[in-house]
């Protein structure tokens, strides 16, 4: 994935469809801001998040030991978290969450919710759904809504089902490539996303 400026936003490798090796995400500028290492999706050794200039450390995580070596983030979640906390995550998902091109120029609401399962090693796997109301209220909320042309050029259509799945395609790419998660006891836990193109 990239930038609109064609910076890389992250680089990673897989094996078998697992991450593994070191994953790196980078700002607009090209400077790492998160680093660490996966084995066979398994978060492993020392992670460590930078702001989002890239110049100070904010957040050091020792998955080999399962403790924190450095953490200004609040955490905002009672159980299992995402490493650096929920606002960085956030971030990266809009960042990497791109409106594919079937949507511009129409009308989309449309919510989703994604069911993790996170492993005492703190690996995860996820479920996506199309859902027609947020379904629990103790879930995290991933809200997306984007203007991308006046009202004068919008039209309003049935998505296809490809389109449909397009739109999914980018939403599981986009969860998919977030920061870890930090076990702490708590084996699921859910994001709902609503997911809004040219809607106010």
């Amino acid at each position: 994935m990239f930038f609109v400026n064609g910076k890389v936003q992250f680089s990673g490798s897989f094996i078998n469809g697992k991450k593994n090796g070191i994953w790196k995400y980078f700002n607009d500028k090209g400077i790492t801001i998160i680093e660490g290492e996966y084995e066979m999706d398994k978060p492993v050794n020392l992670w460590t998040i930078k702001d989002k200039k890239g110049k100070k450390i904010t957040t050091q995580y020792d998955y080999t030991n399962s403790k924190y070596i450095l953490n200004e983030v609040e955490e905002k979640l009672k159980g299992s978290t995402l490493l650096g906390g929920l606002s960085l995550s956030y971030d990266l998902f809009i960042q990497n969450a791109e409106v594919p091109r079937d949507f511009w120029d129409t009308y989309a609401d449309l919510k989703y919710l994604a069911k993790f399962k996170i492993e005492e090693n703190s690996s995860s796997t996820f479920i996506l759904d199309e859902v027609n109301e947020k379904t629990a209220n103790n879930t995290i909320t991933f809200g997306s809504s984007v203007q991308t042309d006046p009202e004068s050029k919008l039209h309003k259509i049935d998505h296809s089902k490809l389109s449909k799945k397009l739109l999914y395609y980018k939403i599981s790419e986009a969860l998919s490539v977030l920061p870890p998660w930090i076990y702490k006891g708590e084996k699921e836990t859910t994001i709902y996303i609503p997911y809004k193109v040219n809607v106010r």
